[in-house]
């Protein structure tokens, strides 16, 4: 694994953990995540990020998030 997958992995964990603290949809995603392998966690990423170009709300609000973190970082 690269470290910019490792980077992307974080970034992706840490914003996860945000949401779930706000709102409650995003949970099952944390809890889902946490039983994943890193390969399987960066599908899901690839996805979500596929998904959020798409305009798909839940996609947006992770992607959005875990990008204004990597600005602030």
């Amino acid at each position: 694994m690269t470290e910019e997958e490792k980077q992307l992995l974080s970034l992706y964990r840490r914003a996860l953990i945000r949401l779930a603290t706000e709102d409650p949809r995003y949970v099952s995603n944390l809890l889902i995540w946490n039983r994943w392998l890193d390969t399987q966690r960066l599908k899901w990423i690839y996805r979500m990020e596929v998904e959020a170009e798409a305009g798909l709300p839940l996609a947006v609000e992770l992607v959005s998030t875990a990008t204004l973190m990597r600005i602030t970082q």
